[in-house]
């Protein structure tokens, strides 16, 4: 719209310059031919010439000399200096010639075009000035729906552009539809939670007297093989469960103060404690480069480092390491790293990734995310060149023990 504006400023002062300069050229020559008119007829009338009129003006251009002498009555304009020439053929072969100065109207017309400038490049300035306003106000508004629209993706379903961006422009339609589109979101999630927790709910107690019941099998191959399927269900809801524990908010923390050594040591006593897990716990090394003392949640701590251990233990290869370094605690494996779509996207529930991962229902990693978020922590997945690396930053500052 700025250029269109300044575009047809220059033509409408291309336009009076133009109009200005062929109306100032006519009056230049209707003034000199008026004043051969009455030497015309004063030549007639009296036989002489009035003093601003010349019979064969030696000073007449060439040009004009020849359209006198064909018997036309013409005009020129020169410039430098500015003279208007008016002359026409008179008895005996000559020519009667009269001429005027015109350098006024050139001024004239030389003020309008500075007058044409300076509108212009008023004009100019002040649509500038005007279209950086509006580019700056357009940018601050799209700024503010980038970020409301970066939160969204970053999962917090409960954030509107519209908050941050009104109107009814197009930044604003475009905040309305990413709102919708967020609130359809956050319908479906939510729906998806309840079904979600409502069958872990529905399956913890027939699933849990299935545990019960195998354990009371008579000893043999057949019943161990309904005791590890029993128990990897029960397992499964149970993880089901604190999915949907985690999915509901405003959770509160029991925190203490400890070092993350010692958290450290204690996840890999977690593992090594469960039933299916004990050998993957006695397998897996701690090494503590820089301890640091931290406050926070050491069961959600445990939880998160469990979930790592475990995945690490089922989808690389030994050795499991778990590697302390002042409030990160990283968890390495010599597998074959964690898929691409993992790294790009994070966990997902029921998501295990590349095959090469091994099976698996994809709610460990989802639960340690959800559990370090919890905490108000950092949880990273990478790959190194040999396996991959998840890294539990404790939030706070490090404080390294004696």
């Amino acid at each position: 719209m700025a250029l269109v504006t300044v575009a047809l400023g220059v033509a409408l002062a291309a336009y009076l310059h133009v109009s200005m300069a062929a109306f100032t050229d006519q009056a230049a020559r209707d003034e000199a031919l008026a004043q051969l008119r009455v030497a015309s007829k004063a030549l007639v009338g009296t036989g002489t010439v009035p003093d601003f009129a010349v019979l064969d003006d030696p000073g007449m251009p060439a040009e004009l000399r020849a359209s006198a002498a064909a018997g036309q009555r013409s005009t020129l304009l020169l410039q430098a200096p500015d003279i208007a020439w008016a002359a026409e053929p008179v008895t005996g072969g000559k020519i009667l010639a009269v001429r005027v100065s015109w350098a006024d109207t050139r001024e004239t017309l030389a003020a309008l075009d500075r007058q044409l400038v300076f509108g212009v490049g008023v004009l100019v300035g002040v649509t500038g000035l005007l279209a950086l306003a509006v580019a700056r106000q357009l940018s601050h508004r799209l700024g503010a729906a980038e970020r409301s629209a970066r939160l969204i993706a970053d999962g917090d379903l409960t954030v509107r552009v519209s908050d941050a961006v009104s109107g009814r422009d197009e930044v604003a339609a475009l905040g309305r539809t990413i709102d919708a589109l967020a609130a359809s979101m956050q319908e479906r999630l939510a729906s998806e939670q309840r079904v979600t927790a409502d069958i872990a709910h529905d399956l913890r107690t027939p699933v849990t007297g299935m545990v019960t019941a195998a354990a009371l099998l008579p000893p043999g191959r057949p019943s161990e093989l309904v005791q590890s399927q029993a128990q990897r269900l029960w397992r499964l809801v149970e993880e089901l469960l604190e999915v949907a524990r985690l999915d509901h908010a405003n959770q509160p923390l029991d925190e203490s103060e400890t070092t993350t050594g010692a958290l450290a040591r204690a996840g890999v006593a977690a593992v090594a404690a469960a039933g299916a897990d004990s050998s993957v716990g006695d397998a897996v090394t701690v090494e503590v480069r820089a301890d640091a003392e931290v406050v926070t949640d050491p069961r959600r701590v445990e939880r998160v480092l469990v979930n790592l251990i475990a995945n690490a233990a089922r989808h690389g290869r030994p050795p499991v390491r778990v590697v302390v370094d002042g409030r990160a605690i990283a968890v390495t494996d010599e597998g074959p790293g964690f898929p691409g779509s993992l790294l790009r996207d994070g966990p997902r529930r029921f998501q295990t990734g590349a095959a090469d991962r091994g099976s698996g229902n994809g709610l460990g990693l989802t639960i340690a995310l959800g559990q370090a978020r919890a905490l108000g922590a950092q949880l990273t997945f990478a790959n190194r060149d040999r396996g991959a690396i998840a890294t539990l930053t404790l939030p706070g500052e490090n404080q390294p023990t004696n």
